[in-house]
């Protein structure tokens, strides 16, 4: 019987590889929608109409956060606490997503739930 050494040796020296960054996820309310960027692309997926899928650009800063500009819409995304008003949950990130001919952008909440605020 052959020793499965050798192969322990080569797969134990195998570079590691960097996992890539979590999911983001965020979403809104009247209309609802959510958003999640991950693997390198964008999705908006309103509540009552057809996904909207891009490839997710480099981020740019903005003032307290990031934000992508794609031809479809573009997406500010800013370290503030969020409440959606309808759930129990405070979100790390204000999120808006700006549409060409809007009248304005679809504002939500994104990033990590935080825990309760202690009064």
């Amino acid at each position: 019987m052959r020793s499965g050494l050798p192969l322990l040796a080569a797969l134990v020296s195998l570079p590691a590889f960097a996992a890539g960054p979590a999911p983001y996820h965020a979403h809104g309310t009247e209309p609802f929608w959510d958003v999640t960027i991950a693997n390198g692309l964008i999705v908006y997926h309103p509540a009552d109409g057809p996904r909207i899928s891009v490839r997710a650009p480099a981020r740019r800063p903005i003032r307290n956060g990031y934000a992508y500009a794609t031809p479809r819409f573009r997406i500010e995304i800013t370290h503030a606490r969020c409440n959606d008003g309808m759930g129990e949950h405070d979100y790390a990130d204000t999120f808006r997503i700006f549409f060409p001919r809007a009248t304005g952008p679809l504002e939500g909440c994104g990033g990590a739930v935080l825990p309760p605020r202690r009064f």
